[in-house]
């Protein structure tokens, strides 16, 4: 499991977690996914916390980056991600439309 939490690592519902810049996050990727393509025997699972330090748009572009970076050739795990994402983002926001409505 690859992370973008700057160390020491936080549970991830815990306050004042941080997470490491874009280019440190895809590092960390790449490092994971050439380490896989010279022939070690990984399953690589990427995951981001940038959803609660900067908002879930910064959370969404950091998984596309990771997928394009080849963090999982299956892309299952992605768009489940996503999917999870996008609609606790609208389920907030139509929550939000309806209380002012009132």
């Amino acid at each position: 499991m690859i992370e973008d939490q700057v160390s020491p690592k936080r549970c991830g519902h815990t306050k004042g977690k941080m997470v490491v810049d874009r280019d440190e996050a895809y590092r960390r990727i790449k490092a994971a996914v050439d380490a896989r393509d010279q022939g070690q025997d990984i399953v690589i699972l990427a995951r981001t916390d940038a959803r609660s330090t900067h908002g879930i748009e910064e959370a969404i572009e950091r998984c596309k980056m990771f997928r394009k970076l080849g963090y999982y050739k299956y892309s299952l795990i992605y768009y489940t991600f996503l999917l999870f994402c996008l609609s606790k983002y609208l389920l907030n926001s139509l929550k939000s439309l309806l209380f002012f409505s009132r």
